[in-house]
């Protein structure tokens, strides 16, 4: 929401990738996950240029020497500092590397590399992008005539080209020397992320791009009091508490979050007699955004298919009532799944708990 997809559709432009023929709205948060149209000869190009600004390379007197497509002309600029571009390609050497490369770093030989893939919708076609202090090699993979198969990927069928690829070039080794100047030391957040917030107990001191100072700090950390039988309290209820930090997620956030963090705790339940200390929404709606435009395809006969919508409760035992335009739907129960046939045009979805929490949301249908 601080960002945006308009603002990240700009920049992208700005870097130099010129085949994005659509608005914002069109690719909407696609566009973070690779959903927009890309050429290898562009995406090598912002890579390297990359590289090249953090090897203190003076953009406008690098030469190119390409001989396979002596159309590409070099239209962007790098406009990120040095401290960022560095952070961005160590994160970069974390991305696990296909079986062959397995335990790459126990080797004294091995050469720390920045890479990144991509494959396709319906797996026609795929990429890969590495990079050196030395070199960026870029791979693509796919049939002549576009058609998918499954074995098709980025990471594995681009990747390990790309890995052979750079097993064969000479002087290889190395990495990108620390750029000081546009980089601090700061504590920050074990669990979100984030510089250091007020209530954060587990943090680390990491050198981060300096312009992150100025990022907010973290949010998700909030003072929490509870009651000897682990229950929530305020001052004006209870004299008897503890006060104890707690990483608190907002509950869509949190239903994802828990995929892969199974030790993640919600907040303690609400000690009888102190319900006013209650602490954000309690009830999120997964699908559909706000405002989203949503198509829903007919079945092979013809017939009306039905979209499911999906909610999280922060509460694994509660249940939530559906109502769509106003029409009571029905209601769930711990799992929130409801498959709802809807007629193009625009309505309003509403979300009831039985303490009368509730989250409302327009979206829209498109026809064929």
């Amino acid at each position: 929401k601080e960002y945006g997809a308009e603002a990240f559709l700009h920049d992208l432009s700005t870097l130099g990738f010129s085949t994005f023929q659509h608005s914002a709205d069109y690719y909407g948060l696609s566009l973070i996950l690779g959903g927009g149209e890309v050429t290898l000869w562009e995406l090598v190009d912002v890579y390297s240029r990359s590289a090249q600004k953090l090897l203190n390379y003076q953009e406008e007197k690098i030469e190119y020497n390409i001989h396979f497509n002596d159309n590409f002309k070099s239209k962007g600029k790098v406009f990120y500092n040095e401290g960022v571009i560095y952070s961005m390609f160590n994160a970069m050497t974390e991305v696990v590397r296909p079986d062959s490369e397995g335990g790459w770093q126990h080797f004294q030989s091995s050469v720390p590399l920045a890479w990144k893939t991509g494959t396709s919708y319906g797996h026609r076609d795929a990429w890969a992008v590495g990079i050196t202090p030395h070199y960026t090699i870029g791979v693509w993979v796919g049939n002549s005539d576009g058609e998918g198969r499954p074995e098709i990927i980025g990471s594995s069928a681009a990747g390990s080209i790309m890995f052979s690829v750079l097993h064969t070039l000479p002087g290889t080794g190395g990495w990108f020397d620390i750029p000081h100047d546009e980089m601090i030391e700061a504590p920050v957040c074990i669990k979100s992320g984030h510089t250091k917030g007020k209530w954060c107990e587990d943090v680390d001191t990491l050198l981060i791009p300096a312009a992150s100072m100025w990022a907010s700090a973290c949010p998700y950390h909030e003072l929490v009091y509870v009651n000897e039988d682990e229950k929530r309290v305020h001052i004006n209820c209870s004299d008897q508490y503890t006060r104890k930090s707690w990483f608190h997620l907002p509950p869509d956030m949190a239903y994802f979050y828990q995929r892969d963090h199974a030790d993640y705790e919600d907040l303690p339940p609400i000690a009888h007699g102190c319900e006013g200390n209650s602490s954000g929404s309690s009830i999120a709606l997964l699908y559909p955004s706000s405002h989203e435009s949503i198509f829903i395809p007919q079945g092979l006969n013809g017939e009306e298919k039905a979209a499911v919508f999906k909610a999280t409760h922060r509460r694994n035992n509660s249940k939530i009532f559906w109502h769509l335009n106003d029409r009571y739907l029905g209601d769930t129960y711990e799992i929130h799944h409801m498959k709802i046939q809807v007629p193009p045009g625009k309505h309003k979805i509403k979300l009831i708990d039985t303490e009368g929490n509730e989250v409302n949301r327009t979206f829209e249908v498109v026809g064929d």
